[in-house]
């Protein structure tokens, strides 16, 4: 039989299966996460600049919550950043609307995700962040 290798997929933001993927790995199995920005240290510098740029008052105490003890982590932090800047721009600008961005930063976290399934036999994914990639994890069988 073969080895499981399960990717879980949390999206961007919020980070509620972080536990799934720890206690599924001290059950021995081999688990990943793919997610959105993991920073390796909080507290920063910069982290303080991006919190009065987003103005996000708790984001280094949110970003902290983001610890976690899996092997393999796959971030696609580009798409949470790119997400955040188009919402700084519709809040100042009004040029998108929220609903927009909120839909482009889901769909493109979707399509960045593909990349990954094809390594993996069982693809667990947060509701909303699936699209493009549930598509593609049905066509290679996962």
């Amino acid at each position: 039989m073969k080895k499981l290798k399960i990717l879980i997929s949390t999206g961007h933001g919020r980070l509620h299966l972080f536990q799934s993927a720890e206690a599924l790995q001290k059950l021995g199995l081999s688990v990943s996460i793919l997610s959105g920005w993991f920073p390796k240290k909080t507290g920063t510098l910069f982290i303080k600049i991006l919190s009065i740029l987003t103005s996000h008052k708790s984001l280094d105490s949110g970003l902290a919550k983001r610890k976690i003890n899996v092997r393999r982590f796959h971030s696609l932090w580009y798409v949470e950043f790119l997400t955040q800047f188009l919402l700084i721009i519709s809040k100042k600008t009004k040029l998108f609307s929220k609903n927009f961005v909120v839909t482009f930063g889901w769909r493109l976290f979707s399509f960045c995700s593909k990349f990954f399934v094809k390594e993996y036999n069982v693809f667990h994914v947060r509701s909303g962040a699936g699209g493009i990639a549930l598509k593609n994890a049905k066509k290679i069988n996962l």
